[in-house]
């Protein structure tokens, strides 16, 4: 199971770690929309989080502002220097999520993939995807 927490939510764990007692019960920790709020990198190293999520006011607009493709690399690379996976919110068309590959970057969500679906829809969505992606891999071995 995993958790987001918004960088506004953190201000209520100033003190405490929430990821302490969550790996032992399989429960993981994801910093919501990194950089859209009172982005710290104290957060990350105090709180311990699994994942990052890169805000989609960076990764929607990063096939046209030099800026925010710099600041999704380098949440990107700081993900990955740390060991945690980063994950671009907001991906909505094939080049971006090209050019997030490109970077490292491994896990996306947007648009491009799917709009919001019902349980019964989404877990129909993962099942096609996870069989498309066994075909893909069965072919390249």
């Amino acid at each position: 199971m995993e958790f987001e927490i918004t960088e506004t939510a953190l201000l209520r764990f100033r003190h405490r770690r929430p990821g302490d007692h969550n790996a032992a019960a399989g429960i993981s920790i994801a910093l919501d929309d990194f950089g859209a709020g009172y982005s710290s990198l104290s957060h990350i190293h105090r709180l311990g989080f699994d994942k990052l999520k890169i805000d989609k006011s960076f990764v929607m607009n990063f096939d046209r502002d030099a800026r925010c493709m710099n600041i999704t690399r380098s949440v990107a690379n700081l993900c990955q220097n740390l060991g945690i996976a980063s994950v671009a919110e907001g991906v909505e068309s094939e080049e971006i999520a090209e050019g997030l590959k490109a970077m490292g970057v491994r896990l996306a969500q947007g648009y491009h993939f799917s709009r919001p679906l019902p349980l019964e829809l989404a877990i129909d969505y993962a099942l096609r995807c996870e069989a498309a992606a066994s075909a893909r891999n069965s072919l390249s071995a």
